[in-house]
């Protein structure tokens, strides 16, 4: 448990994505921004490992595809929707992460009503070979030290 909470210390310290918002009064502004479009509890930034950030230009779009929010209406919280309009799906242990659509070319429009109508959209979606999943971090329980 130690080594998870040296590694979280770490992340919150020195993780690009997360100085970047931190250091940028534009970056702030997006979060901001979010913030007034969608309840607050809802919104939550999807925070890469530092180590695959290396090399990366943190750009307002980056923050806008990682600041996400989910679907508590139809209790489907494994969907989800980024600012830009990323559309995916958590997977029930949220331990993992499944890109369905990327940002529309026209623009999205990040607002309370997102989600509707789109269940079907999602679960067509789903049997798309071109989704892209990805594991996500997750600290062991303090019995599983």
């Amino acid at each position: 448990m130690a080594n998870s909470q040296n590694l979280l210390h770490f992340e919150l310290e020195n993780n690009l994505l997360l100085r970047a918002i931190r250091d940028s009064l534009d970056h702030r502004k997006i979060i901001e921004r979010s913030v007034t479009m969608i309840p607050p509890v809802s919104l939550v930034v999807l925070v890469p490992a530092n180590v695959t950030l290396e090399g990366m230009n943190i750009t307002s779009t980056f923050i806008e595809t990682h600041l996400v929010t989910t679907n508590p209406a139809q209790m489907k919280e494994c969907q989800f929707v980024s600012v830009n309009g990323v559309r995916g799906l958590f997977s029930k242990g949220k331990d993992s992460l499944t890109v369905l659509q990327a940002p529309p070319e026209g623009g999205f429009e990040f607002t309370g009503e997102m989600f509707e109508g789109h269940s079907a959209a999602y679960e067509d979606t789903l049997s798309n070979p071109q989704a892209y999943t990805c594991l996500l971090y997750t600290s062991p329980s303090p019995r599983d030290s």
